[in-house]
């Protein structure tokens, strides 16, 4: 798990902090490494006197951050003893491991141990946490410069003067922590000139690309939850962006699909509206185109009409010498329409209107007419003789027989 999330957290830039402590400030030395094309190279070194929180404010959020501490109550010892266990028991036969943060740091012969009680470091620590700048490595006094000393192969024997620290190699191995020889002011890395005061500090850094953190917490860590805590960190940076364009993506997504679905929502909506409304209106004319045709099929429309053919049958029985002026079928009912002033047909009835040359071609025609079929009785007949003109005018009416 922890090297996914290196390999998911990994920063190009970790700084380290060499921390002096004064009387009232802080001495701290700060160095900056960038890994750039597999290599680790100096990116900013500078000096500070100030207090803690002036110093962590100018570290970028999120960086990995490793420190070497020199402050009051950490105690150094030079051991010759065959592991850090005996180093530690042979140094300090009293102390409970429990309570105290041990460093062992091999030496040609032996170990250089330093250690502080953990209820003296949490405190130098708790700045780191409430300023939000994770610690992921701490190394007590100057001596995290001791990895250093495989570069120191082709300088003989050759010292380090790191503060009130003397730190002797030879050989490229660190043969103590106090010795006369040659002091050098500066150390060469590349074609930089660092200070050996500034080396604790380069060699903290260092750390971050030489051992990648780890979520696990060591025996006696006080700075597992900072580090854990700062990894997590850097994970949310390096995620958050991520999470927050898929869920913006999903979010645009969602959108753009409900906006299509909207659309084709109202378009349905229009599209029923619409044909609702003409479902309506062919509902209504069916209702209609029924009652006309009920209307038609009581008035005998669509049947062979009856009156057609009376009327058909009194027109081929007109004598020459009479004309017809009126012929009409299911007269109005006069007196009922005068009565209730609404119109009412007499049915069956067949009103014939007209002039006759003689009196004796009328009879004869009504006899004639009188033999059809379908004609129940002729009455009213009523003749009445023209003044000016010969012949006279004539009507009966024709009863249909039932």
């Amino acid at each position: 798990m922890a090297s996914w999330i290196h390999r998911l957290t990994a920063s190009k830039r970790a700084t380290g902090l060499y921390l002096i402590q004064q009387d009232d400030a802080w001495r701290v030395y700060r160095v900056d490494l960038r890994k750039e094309k597999g290599e680790v190279l100096l990116e900013r070194k500078e000096e500070y006197n100030s207090s803690l929180p002036e110093v962590l404010a100018e570290i970028p959020a999120g960086r990995p951050l490793y420190i070497a501490l020199d402050a009051r109550g950490i105690l150094h010892r030079t051991i010759s003893a065959g592991s850090p266990a005996d180093a530690l028991r042979q140094a300090f036969p009293n102390i409970d491991p429990e309570s105290v943060y041990t460093q062992a740091i091999p030496l040609a012969e032996g170990y250089q141990l330093s250690l502080v009680r953990l209820e003296v470091l949490q405190p130098l620590l708790e700045p780191f946490a409430s300023a939000k700048r994770m610690v992921y490595g701490v190394q007590l006094g100057p001596w995290a410069a001791a990895q250093l000393a495989p570069a120191s192969g082709n300088l003989g024997p050759h010292s380090l003067q790191i503060g009130k620290h003397a730190l002797s190699f030879e050989g490229g191995t660190w043969q103590t922590a106090s010795s006369p020889g040659n002091s050098s002011s500066h150390w060469e890395i590349g074609e930089d000139q660092i200070p050996v005061s500034y080396l604790p500090a380069y060699a903290a850094s260092l750390q971050y690309f030489l051992a990648p953190p780890s979520l696990e917490a060591q025996e006696q860590d006080p700075i597992a939850e900072q580090r854990r805590e700062g990894l997590y960190q850097r994970l949310y940076r390096k995620a958050a962006p991520a999470i927050l364009g898929i869920a913006f993506l999903l979010v645009l997504i969602n959108a753009l699909w409900f906006a299509q679905l909207h659309q084709a929502s109202e378009t349905l909506n229009q599209q029923y509206s619409s044909e609702a409304t003409q479902i309506r209106e062919y509902e209504g004319l069916q209702k209609e185109i029924s009652t006309r045709q009920q209307f038609l099929a009581q008035m005998g429309w669509g049947k062979p009409l009856a009156m057609v053919f009376y009327s058909d049958q009194i027109g081929k029985t007109v004598p020459s010498d009479i004309r017809l002026t009126e012929l009409v079928l299911h007269p109005v009912d006069e007196a009922e329409q005068e009565r209730n002033r609404r119109l009412v047909f007499v049915p069956g009835l067949i009103r014939v209107e007209g002039i006759s040359q003689e009196p004796l071609a009328l009879n004869r025609w009504v006899a004639e007419l009188e033999g059809l079929s379908w004609v129940g009785s002729i009455q009213e007949v009523a003749y009445q003789k023209l003044r000016r003109e010969s012949g006279g005018t004539f009507a009966f009416t024709i009863h249909v027989a039932p």
